[in-house]
């Protein structure tokens, strides 16, 4: 089993999750588009001084901001908020051996030029697809994990 106490991820988009990471991972970066989240998130974390997150409002500057950190690979990329398709191509590359990379939602048909393209970087038994409910939505939808060999 993989000890993520020395593992580092990259967030396209924070909140709940970014708390959870920062209580297992050794450091956790995000980004968000939105000051108002950004502060919300950075309330919810409280002391913890393990996490970094980076308020993009532009398009370009949040598809960048995983470069920020001066870090070439991350252990874990999460990709969710806006933009998705964009981050997926820019950050694909920077995930390290062993790595994960979630991408939520991709039943939402304008995410489908990722879906179609995860073959071209992952092999087919490490593709992963997580269909269900999240919690406050009346509708399923679909969360996908790739694993880098």
């Amino acid at each position: 089993a993989r000890d993520w106490h020395d593992a580092v991820a990259f967030e396209y988009s924070t909140g709940v999750s970014t708390h959870w990471l920062a209580r297992h991972f050794t450091a956790v970066y995000g980004v968000e588009h939105s000051a108002a989240w950004c502060a919300r998130t950075e309330d919810m974390l409280g002391e913890a001084d393990n996490v970094r997150i980076y308020q993009c409002p532009s398009e370009a500057d949040y598809v960048r901001a995983i470069d920020r950190p001066g870090l070439l690979q991350f252990d874990l990329i999460s990709i969710d908020g806006i933009w998705r398709n964009e981050c997926f191509f820019y950050a694909v590359e920077r995930l390290a051996p062993g790595g994960y990379l979630a991408i939520d939602n991709t039943d939402v048909p304008d995410r489908q030029v990722v879906v179609n393209a995860l073959p071209d970087y992952f092999a087919p038994e490490d593709i992963h697809v997580f269909p269900g409910y999240a919690s406050g939505l009346i509708h399923a939808n679909e969360t996908t994990i790739c694993v880098r060999r």
